[in-house]
């Protein structure tokens, strides 16, 4: 009996051993199933370790997208500020050292003129270190704020210029047209206007005709700079005698040269017009009315060309200083009452926009209008494909 009860003993201890097992597996499957939660929660939430380990990898991908004049500027002003403050302990320290010592060679009977006179000669010598090295930091601080408002500029012109002649969903063909008084039409388009189907673009031209930037460099690019500056300046002798520059709101009209090969060889004729350049002064009273003129002197000369289909550019903004707005605001009130004007002959004026602002603009311009000028907005434009005037065709 006492065997039996011992291996009974032993058999009901190990059966509680087991069940004891059992429970503590339990538990820590339970922690196990709750720890993984508490992760997943935290990965869905953004909340504890692994939310901060997103965050921080966010941050420095910013930081990556940044431009790199701009990080090295921001990476170099907190220990350029350490070495100032540090200089300036320094610089006060050793003020009252100096004194310490003056006060001790005074106390002392025994101090000779000869160590007072050199002991001043190199605090004097430190005093012109430690201001140059102050003067050279400042100097850096100040490249370094420039080098920021750079960036910040340059931040600014890109973000302008972003998806810059791209169509988007938000940016669709915008056609116009007054069916009952004129046979001309309008339409606004986001896109490179060397690219456009038409048969002449107008170009932004400066007034000695030697080619520039923006859309000037671009025309002249395309069409081939040194060719189109020769054909312009001839032109500039032929169409105006006796003027060596082109005044604001003039034109003169050239051949597309290099355009004629490119882009399925609609564009034949560039008209060069010399807009009102405002930047850097105040706007004076002939400055809108010569900015009127440049599109309807351009659209006179079209006329005289048998010109179907002309397409602007946003003439006189950015470099040369007008807002877009208000540029929009003229052209499109220049343009609607020439063709009004001209309501027998049959032309498509298109606003080419490059800059998604410009067409806002323009679109602003149409919203605030309501049809006054007589132009409404048409869903069922004549030739949506293909808007240019059947009857011509180019060779």
């Amino acid at each position: 009996e006492g065997k039996d009860f011992g291996i009974a003993g032993v058999s009901k201890n190990q059966d509680n051993f087991s069940s004891k097992v059992k429970k503590r597996k339990q538990s820590s499957t339970s922690k196990d199933t709750g720890a993984s939660s508490d992760s997943k929660r935290n990965k869905v939430d953004g909340s504890g370790d692994s939310g901060n380990s997103s965050y921080l990898t966010s941050g420095l991908n910013s930081l990556g997208e940044m431009d790199p004049k701009l990080v090295a500027a921001i990476c170099c002003l907190p220990p350029s500020i350490l070495i100032l403050s540090g200089l300036k302990d320094y610089y006060i320290d050793k003020k009252e050292e100096t004194k310490k010592k003056e006060s001790k060679e005074s106390s002392s009977q025994n101090s000779n003129n000869n160590n007072k006179h050199y002991s001043k000669i190199d605090s004097n010598a430190e005093n012109s270190v430690l201001w140059f090295a102050l003067i050279f930091l400042f100097i850096v601080l100040v490249v370094l704020c420039f080098s920021i408002y750079y960036c910040y500029q340059e931040d600014k012109r890109n973000a302008r210029f972003k998806n810059a002649g791209e169509k988007t969903k938000d940016t669709p063909d915008i056609f116009l047209e007054n069916k009952d008084i004129t046979k001309g039409k309008i339409k606004i388009e986001v896109g490179d206007i060397v690219k456009l189907k038409c048969e002449c673009i107008v170009n932004a031209a400066k007034p000695d005709l030697s080619g520039g930037g923006a859309v000037d460099g671009a025309i002249h690019n395309a069409a081939g700079k040194k060719q189109l500056i020769a054909a312009s300046q001839q032109a500039l002798k032929g169409q105006h005698p006796g003027k060596e520059v082109l005044a604001t709101g003039e034109v003169v009209i050239t051949d597309s040269l290099a355009l004629k090969t490119k882009n399925e060889k609609t564009i034949k004729y560039i008209i060069h017009t010399a807009g009102p350049n405002v930047k850097g002064r105040e706007k004076k009273i002939g400055d809108e009315n010569s900015l009127k003129n440049c599109y309807i002197n351009s659209l006179d000369l079209a006329k005289q060309n048998n010109i179907h289909s002309i397409a602007f550019p946003a003439i006189s903004t950015y470099n040369y200083g007008f807002s877009q707005d208000l540029a929009a605001e003229l052209s499109y009130e220049a343009v609607t009452e020439w063709l009004n004007k001209n309501d027998n002959y049959e032309i498509t004026v298109i606003f080419c926009c490059y800059e998604h602002g410009t067409y806002y603009a323009y679109k602003k311009v149409i919203d605030d209008d309501k049809g006054k000028s007589g132009f409404k907005v048409s869903d069922n434009f004549d030739n949506n494909e293909n808007f240019n005037n059947p009857q011509i065709k180019y060779s």
